[in-house]
């Protein structure tokens, strides 16, 4: 028990030091630590308003940039979309520029193809009307010079004769053609 007795003395001595030593410091840096903690409680309360207001500034900012990314995307949206529309309609435009260009051409080989029967069928008739009309003065020729040789057989015509016959003939075949 004695143990204890001095077991409890010397914390009590120790806890009696103790608390003097605080009442020291209290005494020597008890006004100084009072301004400690009141600035250190003025800066945390400074600290907590600035990140407060920071904090807000920042949703501010973000909401801000929120709302013009929005803006500017639907104003892409929508140029995207006149670009669209635009080159749909140019799209369209240069297929019925197409459908109607085929269409012409087509119209266009059709009126060559019957030009081109129809000078044909022409060219048909001229060579057709060429061909009895040479047949025709070969007919007279060859009867004129058939005429001419009965004519020198009966007629006993010397050769000069003959010769300006034939020369004749021949003036009248150059002409004919």
């Amino acid at each position: 028990m004695a143990n204890k007795k001095s077991a409890v003395n010397v914390e009590s001595a120790s806890n009696d030091a103790f608390g003097e030593l605080e009442q020291l410091r209290l005494i020597v840096f008890g006004q100084a630590k009072a301004e400690l903690e009141t600035k250190i409680e003025l800066l945390q309360e400074k600290l907590s308003a600035d990140i407060s207001d920071m904090s807000k500034q920042f949703s501010n900012n973000m909401n801000d940039l929120h709302q013009n990314m929005d803006t500017q995307f639907k104003a892409i949206s929508a140029a995207i979309a006149d670009v669209d529309s635009s080159r749909e309609a140019d799209k369209a435009a240069l297929d019925d520029a197409d459908s109607l260009l085929s269409s012409q051409l087509e119209m266009a080989e059709n009126a060559g193809k019957d030009d081109a029967d129809q000078i044909h069928k022409r060219i048909d008739e001229e060579v057709s009307k060429l061909e009895t009309t040479v047949d025709t003065s070969m007919q007279n020729i060859l009867e004129q010079l058939e005429r001419v040789t009965n004519d020198l057989t009966s007629s006993k015509t010397d050769r000069k004769t003959l010769a300006q016959l034939l020369a004749t003939m021949a003036n009248n075949l150059d002409a004919d053609n």
